[in-house]
């Protein structure tokens, strides 16, 4: 199955839109609860508005029931690691008077950070336009003698 992802925010809640080729349709869920709320459409200039439905009706029916609409990414996570960058990561924060968690939050806020910049900087379509592999192909003079111009 192939797809195109895109990302929507409403309200605090987040979502990945996906296309599906084989269906034709577009579908999402949102991110970062336990609830699973899911959404889809057929149209894609509708499927932003089935987000913001699926967010609101959400919010309606934990209000109804009496429920506290969960909050994604709460900020408490557990992470596994090797015994050995455990105890480097717990001597740093030792050494430093922080706690472990000011460490691991410090390394990830760094992480996060030089990841970012280097998307921005270096952003590109993960698929190569087909009109410029064309190009460079019929242009290629050796090509084009050794296998003939191309279509």
């Amino acid at each position: 199955m192939s797809k195109n992802m895109t990302y929507f925010e409403y309200k605090g809640y987040h979502t990945r839109i996906e296309f599906d080729y084989d269906s034709l349709s577009l579908f999402g869920k949102i991110e970062g609860i336990d609830d699973l709320i899911l959404f889809e459409s057929s149209d894609a200039t509708k499927i932003e508005e089935e987000f913001h439905s699926a967010v609101d009706n959400y919010l309606t029916l934990c209000k109804e029931v009496g429920k506290t609409p969960e909050k994604e990414y709460k900020g408490v996570f557990n992470v596994r690691v090797t015994p050995e960058l455990h105890r480097s990561l717990a001597t740093i924060a030792f050494k430093q008077s922080e706690t472990l968690n000011s460490v691991i939050e410090m390394a990830l806020e760094n992480y996060v950070d030089s990841v970012s910049a280097l998307i921005e900087t270096f952003s590109y379509s993960p698929v190569p336009s087909t009109d410029y592999m064309v190009k460079k192909v019929s242009s290629d003079s050796a090509y084009s003698d050794r296998f003939g111009e191309v279509c």
